[in-house]
């Protein structure tokens, strides 16, 4: 079933990808441009996508920080040159 699950997700994110409103811009409306429009109109799908972002947004900042926090320890460590 995990992989079934992983296959649906898949195809989900593939289709969602192709399905901008640049793609889209003078092609023919589809059974999935009406259904994301009212997945776009749906106020707990734009709080779910609002989520996305905040999540993205909290673990580039949580990367740069451990990034810094790191070349601070490793700049700070006394070189062990010699040392065997």
């Amino acid at each position: 079933m995990k992989r079934y699950k992983a296959r649906v997700l898949e195809l989900y994110a593939q289709i969602h990808a192709s399905h901008t409103p640049a793609q889209r811009h003078g092609k023919r409306r589809d059974l999935v441009d009406d259904l994301m429009e009212l997945h776009q109109s749906d106020s707990l799908w734009q709080q779910i996508e609002r989520l996305k972002t905040r999540r993205k947004q909290l673990l580039t900042e949580m990367f740069k920080t451990a990034e810094t926090v790191l070349q601070e320890i490793v700049a700070k460590a006394p070189l062990a040159v010699g040392s065997h």
